[in-house]
C-alpha cells in the first residue's frame, strides 16, 4: 500500500526550493548555506541530495546536512532528534592529501505536514529548512566559477532542484577571524 499523500492535484501550494548563502568560497574554509523547500502535501517520504559540480566531483566536498529549527508551522512540532532519517554518503574519493565527498543525501521515511489542513495556511507554513556546509577541495582553482546544488524527491512524484553559483576567491581576501 502506498502511504504517500503527494497528490499534486490536491496540493495547497506549489512546491518550491531555494538555496541562500555566500557567493564566494575560500580555499581551506568551510562555507554554510541554507536550503528551504515547501512541501504542500500531508505526508510523504522524501530524499534530499546536496552536491557539488556534477562534471567535476573534486571541486567541492559536502561536509554535512543539518536540520534547523526555522521550518514552518507545519513541521515545527516534529522532534528533530527522532525523525526517521538516514544519511547516505556517495561519490567519495580519497587522494594522498584530501578526501572528497561530492554528494550527501538525507532520507526521511515519513514526513508529516501538520499545516496541511490549516485554513489559510501560507507557503511559509509548508516550509522545510536545512543547512549544509561545503568546502573547496585542493583542486578548486581561485577565480573559477563553480556551483553547489540540491534536489528533493518528494514521494517519488515531485522532484525539485536548485543551484547556487559560487566563485572560488583568493584566501588572502577572506574575512579575518575575530580574536576573542
Amino acid at each position: 500500500a502506498n502511504t504517500d499523500k503527494t497528490d499534486v492535484a490536491t496540493a495547497k501550494e506549489t512546491p518550491s526550493i531555494n538555496i541562500t548563502g555566500d557567493s564566494e568560497i575560500y580555499p581551506g574554509t568551510v562555507s554554510s548555506f541554507n536550503l528551504d523547500f515547501t512541501v504542500p502535501y500531508l505526508y510523504s517520504n522524501f530524499t534530499l541530495d546536496v552536491f557539488g559540480p556534477l562534471n567535476d566531483t573534486e571541486i567541492l566536498s559536502v561536509c554535512g546536512i543539518y536540520t534547523t529549527a526555522s521550518s514552518g508551522e507545519g513541521f515545527g512540532c516534529m522532534p528533530r532528534s527522532s525523525w526517521p532519517y538516514e544519511f547516505t554518503l556517495s561519490k567519495q574519493k580519497a587522494s594522498a592529501t584530501n578526501y572528497y565527498q561530492s554528494t550527501l543525501s538525507f532520507t526521511s521515511t515519513l514526513f508529516t505536514n501538520k499545516a496541511y489542513y490549516k485554513p489559510g495556511a501560507t507557503t511559509d507554513d509548508h516550509r522545510v529548512s536545512f543547512a549544509f556546509a561545503v568546502k573547496p577541495n585542493e583542486s578548486a582553482a581561485v577565480g573559477n566559477p563553480t556551483y553547489v546544488g540540491a534536489s528533493v524527491d518528494i514521494g517519488g512524484t515531485t522532484v525539485l532542484s536548485a543551484y547556487k553559483t559560487l566563485q572560488v576567491a583568493n584566501a588572502s581576501l577572506a574575512p579575518a577571524a575575530q580574536n576573542s
